[in-house]
């Protein structure tokens, strides 16, 4: 049968037949035994159509073609590696392949490749260890195309690790990889070829842990030790730095290396050295690039619960001290880069809620002195406070990213910032920078109560903030000073609150709905959201007309529109159903005209579209079918008084749109 399946395909042209050939050449690989005396056979007739190359009319598609030019590259690549015995005939096949002159040819051999270090079990592929590195070796080393890099380089970690299930084999080779490799790097190490070669490194170490321990002992010393040597230039310190940075990274963050007696015995011997070499660096007024790479190798020991474990484990003051010198940086550098980057490491040590001991040191260090810090700006007076210099932003900056992180840090950030809103009474021309953060604390402690209702202590912190900045707001002491932002905060701690503290608020502070900003407006009204269980006390109906009175009266911009669906969407949640109508239709004309006897003149309003807003206003409560009712009584009463206009179509179509 194989005999004559051969004769039969031998020359076929029409790739409509070709993918049934492929797939039956696979299932003799699979259910037929014999098939080792016709493998070089099989192997030939099939290997001339690689690479496929057709190309088709844009149009087409397979169904219309009967083939798909990607199925059929598919298919082919099984072929190939369908079984161990053909690792004899498609590795040098395919690595012949990869020195061909047109990238798209050497292209699919990467690709190619990578199917077949998948499925070719260690032993298929260890004859072939030698001349499959040397050729990968030799094509990046020569490669100008960076895309071929970038692929290559990944195939060199895929192929060693695949050939660690033979490990007298990887033994073997990795003592020519790792000559091969680190001669440019200690020898050149500013060369261009140096850096490829360090990049072949890092995905050599990121193979397994044997070809780890290789590079950790033949090569890492040997680079701490050229940079500690006197006779080094300092262009290539730097350069040094950031190959030492590069081993780190990919040691911390490589998959087949994520085991604590992994890391501890392959750092245990550098660790000190490291740190040796990078804290004295950060602390130094050096090129901020180098404090900045610096500060990202020190990051990277505290980048995951693990990594720390084993940073902690082999010094156990290490942790503190990184955090120490972070804070430090945050504080007094003077780059923005480098403080950027010790900020960011602070906060991925907050992202690490799974480890308490990451938590509490953050907590210890630098939430405590932070706060404090926080707390001595805010008491100085008016003459000594320069909120402008860099520490004070800094501190905003860092308090409300840490606070982001979880409840606990959030609740151990955030209470110095019930008493912020002084700051703006002591430096007006500071009301921006303490407002924003403001802004980003409230939205964070949103967030988290979102993802953890039944956590009663953080519920009250974020009641408390967004009241104390209502109450503050309302009576007019930083509103006037920073608009842009005050109104996004106002509008989000009214949204914050429960409707009755906000009314109150504003009834204290005798502020008139209709001086409010339409965004604060919108918080208001959107401050209860609509549920499909009971409806909770809505907003009094002088603040909802408010709203539709300055909707309907504001330009025809983005916020007009949405401020006019939550002031409609209320009288659709307080008063559903037909007996609402009238209620509803007083209300609206009140909002249009001062007299209520006055007709509704939406058709001339410079904004049609408000009335689709109204429309979806009214369908958004609990009570569908009610407020459906509701909204086709107004809006048809609203089509007779403005004679069939095609704001009313418009509107209409929306509620039917939406009712189905």
């Amino acid at each position: 049968f194989v005999f004559a399946f051969i004769q039969a395909m031998d020359g076929e042209k029409d790739p409509r037949n070709l993918g049934p050939v492929f797939r039956i050449v696979i299932a003799i690989f699979a259910s037929i035994p014999a098939f080792e005396r016709f493998t070089e056979d099989l192997f030939d007739i099939t290997s001339c159509y690689f690479p496929i190359t057709l190309r088709t009319p844009p149009s087409s598609t397979p169904a219309s073609l009967g083939f798909s030019v990607d199925e059929l590259i598919a298919d082919l690549r099984r072929v190939f590696t369908a079984a161990d015995d053909l690792a004899l005939y498609t590795l040098p096949f395919l690595l012949d392949k990869l020195g061909a002159s047109l990238a798209s040819t050497k292209a699919e051999s990467l690709s190619a490749l990578v199917v077949a270090f998948e499925s070719f079990s260690p032993q298929a592929l260890a004859p072939w260890a030698g001349d499959i590195w040397s050729v990968l070796r030799e094509e990046i080393m020569a490669a100008d195309d960076i895309d071929f890099v970038r692929a290559a380089v990944p195939l060199v970690r895929m192929f060693l690790a695949r050939l660690a299930g033979d490990s007298v084999s990887l033994a073997g080779l990795l003592t020519k990889v790792v000559t091969d490799l680190k001669a440019p790097v200690l020898g050149e190490p500013d060369a261009q070829v140096a850096k490829v070669c360090v990049s072949l490194l890092c995905a050599v170490l990121e193979s397994s842990p044997i070809a780890a321990r290789r590079v950790f002992a033949d090569v890492v010393p040997k680079v701490l030790a050229l940079y500690a040597s006197p006779n080094v230039r300092a262009s290539t310190q730097a350069t040094l730095l950031g190959y030492m940075l590069g081993f780190i990274i990919a040691t911390i963050s490589a998959t087949e290396l994520q085991s604590a007696d992994v890391l501890t015995e392959l750092f245990a011997p550098v660790l000190p050295t490291f740190l040796e070499t990078f804290v004295p660096l950060v602390r130094s007024r050096s090129d901020p690039i180098i404090r900045k790479t610096s500060v990202m190798g020190l990051r990277a020991f505290l980048a995951s619960s693990l990594a720390m474990k084993v940073m902690h484990s082999l010094d156990d003051s290490a942790v503190v001290s990184v955090l120490e010198l972070c804070l430090d940086s945050v504080l007094t550098d003077d780059d923005d880069r480098v403080v950027d980057e010790a900020t960011e490491t602070l906060v991925a040590v907050a992202n690490l809620t799974d480890f308490s001991y990451a938590i509490d040191c953050l907590l210890a260090v630098v939430v405590t002195p932070l706060t404090n810090l926080f707390a001595s700006e805010l008491a100085r007076t008016e003459s000594d406070m320069d909120t402008a210099r860099p520490p004070f932003a800094r501190v905003l900056k860092l308090l409300t990213s840490l606070a982001g992180a979880s409840p606990q840090l959030f609740l151990a950030s955030s209470g110095t910032f019930s008493s912020a809103v002084r700051a703006t009474l002591l430096a007006p021309e500071s009301a921006t920078l303490v407002l924003d953060a403001q802004l980003a604390l409230l939205r964070a402690g949103k967030v988290l109560r979102r993802g953890a209702p039944d956590n009663e202590a953080l519920a009250e912190r974020v009641t408390i903030l967004a009241a104390d900045h209502l109450t503050a707001a309302v009576a007019g002491e930083c509103l006037p000073f920073a608009p842009s932002v005050s109104v996004p905060l106002l509008a989000e701690a009214s949204a914050a609150l429960p409707p009755a503290d906000v009314f109150d608020a504003l009834s204290t502070a005798g502020v008139a709905p209709d001086t409010l900003p339409l965004g604060v407006l919108s918080g208001i009204l959107g401050g209860v959201p609509a549920s499909a269980g009971a409806v909770p006390a809505g907003p009094p109906a002088d603040v909802v007309a408010a709203g539709m009175r300055r909707a309907l009266a504001a330009p025809a911009d983005d916020a007009a529109g949405p401020l006019l669906g939550l002031a409609v969407n209320r009288f659709g949640l307080e008063s559903p159903g037909m007996e609402g109508v009238a209620q509803a239709v007083s209300s609206f004309k009140l909002a249009v005209a001062d007299a209520a006897s006055a007709p509704l003149e939406l058709a001339a309003h410079p904004a049609p579209a408000l009335l689709g807003w109204m429309a979806r206003g009214l369908v958004m409560g609990p009570e569908f079918n009610a407020g459906h009712e509701l909204a086709l009584a107004l809006l048809s009463r609203t089509a007779l008084e403005s004679e069939g206009s095609e704001a009313f179509a418009e509107a209409v179509g929306v509620v039917m749109g939406v009712g189905g």
